[in-house]
């Protein structure tokens, strides 16, 4: 399988004092087996990676509703073969501090 090169995109959806952030990905689309699915990984403030989304293998872009302000977030991406388990290597890793 092919490396996945990955973007990153910082997004506040509001200014109010209770305002949520996101974090949007966007990577370039693959070509793959029907049998393959996208993995997101994620580090929170340099704790241990863990797998957060599962993702179709047509998708090129998620968001990540689930981050806090004043947190240091990183992502990659694998594509997995669901028969055989094989994953590819994992993509470049993006960095991103929410505000």
């Amino acid at each position: 399988m092919r490396a996945l090169i990955l973007a990153l995109l910082l997004l506040g959806s509001d200014s109010r004092a209770t305002s949520a952030h996101c974090v949007s990905l966007a990577w370039s689309a693959g070509t793959y087996s029907k049998s393959v699915t996208l993995r997101v990984w994620r580090q929170k403030n340099q704790n241990a990676y863990a797998q957060v989304q599962q993702l179709s293998n047509t998708a090129t872009t998620w968001t990540d509703t689930n981050v806090v302000a004043s947190a240091r977030y990183s992502y990659y991406l694998l594509a997995c073969d669901v028969k055989t388990k094989d994953c590819s290597a994992a993509s470049n890793i993006v960095t991103v501090s929410v505000p």
